[in-house]
């Protein structure tokens, strides 16, 4: 019992401090740093999305559940940054196969993990590919060895929250529901101790098509809409635009 509460209340202290630091600084740029980049990886990439109702209590624990929409997501991710960045991406499946890759999977994804964040709604992740606080969680000089041994200039991390937006007719919990994708995106490049770009606050926009009334929707829908979401966030963001 001592050992969930604490676990718990790691997760929560974290969450509030990602909490806060995020309410500082929404996007940020190093145009210098980001100009000699010219090959990534997305080596850490997950959804975060609302869990459907039940009919009995949900006592289920909340971790990751696979998921080859995910991985289409980041594939999605891949072509938008090589047309808008110029970058050539890393493929997800060369990136898999990756000794480094695989070693820093294991360490990152496997058994107790201090300082992982409880996820809010259901997790979704990309078989076999680290989840979106894995990449933050390492060390500079562990970045700078992944980024070496898969032959890139930086890595990438992404998370994607799907929430729902409303048409305003909401009635005790009742109206239309359209999946929106926010998503923070970090880039860590070798030898830069903090991310050369990041993207607190990256909205898509909403889905057009409406998961349902009720809390009672089928949650693969909701990726879907959502991933539609997320490719639409990235096809508006431009990193050479400052605020």
């Amino acid at each position: 019992m001592f050992k969930k509460s604490c676990h718990l209340f790691l997760y929560s202290a974290l969450s509030l401090t990602l909490a806060a630091c995020g309410s500082m600084k929404t996007r940020d740029v190093n145009q210098n740093e980001l100009t000699g980049i010219r090959k990534i990886a997305m080596a850490s990439f997950s959804f975060e999305q609302p869990k459907a109702a039940t009919l009995g209590a949900d006592t289920s624990i909340p971790v990751g559940t696979e998921s080859y929409e995910i991985q289409l997501a980041m594939k999605d991710v891949a072509a938008s940054l090589k047309k808008k960045m110029k970058w050539n991406v890393l493929p997800v499946e060369d990136m898999k196969l990756n000794p480094a890759y695989v070693k820093t999977f294991d360490s990152k994804m496997k058994g107790f993990q201090m300082g992982k964040v409880l996820p809010q709604g259901k997790l979704l992740l990309a078989p076999d590919v680290m989840d979106g606080w894995s990449v933050s969680r390492m060390k500079p000089a562990e970045r700078d060895e992944l980024i070496k041994a898969l032959g890139v200039d930086a890595i990438a991390e992404t998370r994607v929250h799907i929430a729902f937006a409303n048409s305003g007719a909401n009635v005790m919990g009742i109206g239309s529901r359209y999946p929106q994708a926010t998503i923070a995106f970090y880039l860590y490049k070798k030898g830069v101790e903090k991310p050369v770009w990041f993207e607190g606050n990256l909205k898509g926009d909403p889905a057009s098509e409406s998961v349902g009334k009720t809390g009672f929707f089928e949650e693969g829908k909701v990726t879907q809409l959502g991933r539609a979401s997320v490719r639409d966030a990235f096809d508006k963001v431009n990193p050479k635009v400052t605020q």
